[in-house]
């Protein structure tokens, strides 16, 4: 026997035997009277986190999704009070009671977000408001 073949006999088992390793073991049936564990329902999720507030953010729109009731802003975001603050861009889900206001935006325009919030984290947009228009000085008579 060459050295190749007694290595190849050698390593077939072992190799087998790693592939039935990978099996799950086999599940033993109940005795007829008696039921299987019943399997624990899992954990209802909760539908919407707790809200802690509101916060009003100004924002820039970059995109308005109607049918998905969605708002794609960038806005300036602080890590922490000593930290500069960076553009952020972020799709933000809108509240029924302010999908009314989606229509009436568009991308490029300057808003204030009335937001969820969740500590610092936004839940979703309460609110949408045209920002202020800077004011003109009138023309004196």
């Amino acid at each position: 026997m060459t050295f190749t073949k007694s290595t190849l006999l050698l390593a077939l088992p072992l190799v087998s035997a790693l592939a039935f390793a990978q099996e799950p073991p086999p599940q033993e049936p109940y005795p007829p009277g008696q039921q299987p564990p019943a399997q624990q329902p899992p954990a209802p999720q909760q539908a919407e986190p707790a809200t802690t507030g509101t916060k009003e953010v100004p924002a820039e729109v970059v995109s308005v999704d109607a049918q998905a009731k969605t708002i794609t802003v960038k806005i300036m975001v602080k890590k922490d009070s000593a930290a500069e603050a960076s553009e952020q861009q972020g799709t933000i889900p809108v509240d029924a009671e302010a999908t009314s206001a989606l229509e009436g935006v568009t991308s490029g325009e300057k808003v204030k977000l009335l937001c969820r919030m969740t500590g610092n984290k936004v839940i979703a947009v309460k609110a949408i408001n045209k920002a202020d228009q800077p004011k003109r000085d009138l023309p004196k008579s």
